[in-house]
């Protein structure tokens, strides 16, 4: 949705499948709020014929993507304010007392943007690194190479995090994943249309480029080039899908570290430990063990003399964003094939979504009580209590579901734990230190402050009160094994929650986003997990395949969506986020009408709150997107494309024909028997 901006005109509007008038705009001085800005409605497509469009066409029509990004959308307009907002907070930060938290983001940020420095440095950064990687002779020398790049916050080969037992939410342990790819995901190495091999060759020719802008000769350049593209190939035909994944039971294999030394006997875990300053691990989860198996392979078949060539792309691959320009430029020639933006962020922008990933707690910090008020983080929390009520009126209400499973339900939705706004107890910056100089050097130390603070955490209680991802994230998040949403203030703000809108704009746009994220903790993977967040299957055999039944509807519906040519959105991948949009509307819808009862229903710019709910939450996915950010976000991404996001849900709701007036055989309704019914 675009800024809101002052209404001007009349627009009448007569549904032609339904004639439901829709509605009459007045003039200026009769506009009761700026919730919804209705310039972004096409008055020429009816709301029953295809919703999205009828909510944004207008929007779509008037905001093209931006050269630098590979779509544009109501998110990235709610970034960019978030971003400005950072800029001059980062920006004035370095003024704050000598070690502080606040000086220490400010410093890092200030060595960002100072691009003389930055570009007379060019790649001398990478030398010492390098000269080590070249220095490799043997497997003992390769293994500790790959230590010490996961210290400094690198992935090659596989990666390690820490999170909570699945057996013992309380208690944290190591998690050993697949990585190591330079492209977004396996599909981009396995699948064989014009398409992907045209990406490969991309890729092949950008890796080239960059081992030049290193100085390595021409034609050695080209032969290093495929020597990563075959590696890296084979460690894609070795993960498993994301559709695969998605199954908790599939990448849930608890071991001890002797029965990892038995599955893959090339690789020393335990000097690796030990090079990573890791004394705690006793047993430790392994997700993907037919994957640790294939790299101990590897590490025997692929000549020792082609790894370090490997770990340099892994070096250099991290490294493009934070050097000179020719690097940056070349990263960005990568980015055009993969997602199709045509030029830079501009420097400063960069520089404020480098200093969100790497010190994110840090700018949180200085963002947080800028951004939001009191009285706004008390209205966000009303809306949550009100819709995680609406979710359970709805679990004791389901007709399908069983009286011990209900119970279980009932006990894990009391025990969620809601986080709104920000912690309350910020990350301890203290033994990071910061330098003056080069920025690249405060990427690494900022890189490694938080590896080594995550490895400190195995075998120690988990912290439930810490944040996995910033305040100033324009997203909101549920975490199964913490069982919690966390609500930051980034996404707290128009069009997805207004404190100066009426409850129907609220409740269809940041209220059925609080829904869709309290309902993942009953969705097909959420549910496997307990109130304590335990990995267990608490549901009866008959509940679940009365479940899987009607989650295979939605995935069905979303299997028929067409997507651009040769694309269609995959019903499997994009299982749990379509059931989490399709419950959250539904729970946020009844929060509305609990929060109406009693009270009149006026209409507001021409629209019933019930139409104004629906069009909340249209208009939140408001969205222009390239080809080949498209055919990506197809490969790689959980959620469906946005416009599918509003039809597909509404599609199957009752409501929102009843709201638009809308007939059976009109395309934003679904037949009786092809209507999903879940909540």
């Amino acid at each position: 949705m675009g800024r809101f901006r002052q209404l001007k005109t009349y627009i009448t509007v007569v549904l032609a499948a339904a004639a439901v008038t829709v509605p009459t705009l007045s003039l200026l001085a009769q506009i009761s709020d700026p919730a919804l800005d209705l310039r972004n409605l096409d008055m020429n497509t009816p709301a029953c014929l295809d919703f999205y469009q009828f909510a944004n066409g207008g929007w779509i029509a008037g905001n093209p993507v931006p050269a630098a990004y590979p779509f544009w959308g109501s998110f990235n307009e709610l970034q960019n304010r978030t971003d400005e907002a950072l800029r001059d907070l980062l920006t004035e930060a370095t003024q704050h007392p000598l070690g502080s938290t606040e000086q220490k983001v400010g410093l890092f940020y200030t060595t960002c943007v100072q691009a003389d420095a930055v570009e007379q440095r060019g790649a001398a950064p990478l030398v010492a690194t390098l000269t080590n990687l070249d220095a490799i002779t043997d497997q003992s020398g390769l293994q500790a190479e790959i230590a010490r790049l996961h210290d400094e916050g690198l992935t090659p080969l596989f990666s390690l995090r820490t999170a909570p037992d699945p057996q013992d939410s309380s208690t944290a342990i190591a998690h050993l994943s697949p990585d190591g790819l330079g492209l977004p995901d396996r599909n981009y190495y396995t699948r064989t249309d014009e398409a992907s091999e045209q990406t490969r060759r991309a890729y092949v020719a950008h890796i080239c480029r960059s081992f030049i802008l290193l100085g390595v000769p021409d034609g050695e350049a080209r032969k290093d080039a495929n020597i990563v593209l075959s590696i890296e190939t084979q460690l894609a035909q070795a993960s498993m899908s994301l559709v695969d994944q998605r199954n908790p039971d599939q990448v849930t294999h608890l071991m001890k570290l002797t029965d990892l030394q038995a599955l893959t006997p090339r690789f020393d875990w335990s000097a690796y430990c030990q090079r990573r300053g890791i004394s705690t691990l006793t047993h430790l989860n392994v997700r993907q063990p037919a994957f640790f198996q294939a790299v101990d392979t590897l590490l025997d078949r692929v000549p020792l003399a082609e790894w370090p060539v490997y770990l340099k792309w892994q070096l250099v691959l991290r490294a493009l964003p934070y050097l000179s320009d020719a690097f940056v430029e070349e990263q960005q020639r990568m980015n055009q094939v993969v997602e199709g933006s045509k030029e830079l962020l501009p420097r400063w922008k960069r520089c404020v979504a480098h200093t969100q990933t790497l010190l994110g707690q840090a700018a949180g910090q200085l963002y947080a009580h800028h951004s939001l008020s009191a009285e706004a983080k008390q209205r966000a929390l009303t809306l949550v209590g009100n819709v995680k009520a609406a979710l359970r009126a709805s679990i004791e209400k389901l007709d399908w579901l069983s009286e011990p499973t209900r119970m279980q339900a009932l006990a894990k939705l009391d025990a969620l734990v809601e986080k709104v706004g920000y912690p309350d107890r910020w990350l301890d910056y203290t033994s990071l230190m910061m330098s003056e100089g080069s920025f690249y050097d405060n990427v690494i130390r900022a890189a490694t402050f938080a590896t080594r603070r995550d490895v400190a955490m195995i075998g120690k209680p988990v912290d439930r009160t810490e944040w996995v991802l910033p305040p100033t994230l324009v997203n909101a998040y549920y975490d199964a094994a913490q069982n919690e949403i966390v609500v930051p203030a980034g996404i707290l703000q128009p069009p997805l929650f207004n404190i100066a809108a009426d409850d129907a704009v609220n409740y269809g746009s940041i209220g059925a986003v609080i829904g869709h994220e309290l309902s993942h903790g009953f969705s097909d993977r959420g549910r496997q997990y307990d109130a304590k967040g335990n990995q267990r299957d608490w549901w009866t055999p008959e509940d679940t395949a009365r479940f899987s039944a009607r989650a295979k509807s939605v995935a069905q519906q979303f299997d028929s969506s067409p997507v651009t040519v040769g694309f269609r959105v995959n019903g499997e991948l994009t299982l749990g986020e379509n059931l989490a949009d399709f419950a959250g509307l539904t729970v946020a819808y009844r929060a509305l009408e609990e929060t109406l009862r009693g009270k009149l229903a006026d209409k507001r710019d021409g629209f019933t709150p019930e139409q104004r709910f629906f069009l909340g939450w249209a208009q939140v996915w408001c969205w222009n997107v390239r080809p080949e950010a498209l055919r990506a976000m197809v490969l790689t991404n959980a959620h469906a494309p946005n416009n599918w996001r509003v039809n597909g849900p509404l599609a199957n709701m009752p409501a929102f024909a009843q709201a638009f007036g809308c007939q059976p055989s009109d395309p934003m309704v679904r037949a009786e028997n092809e209507r999903a019914r879940i909540w």
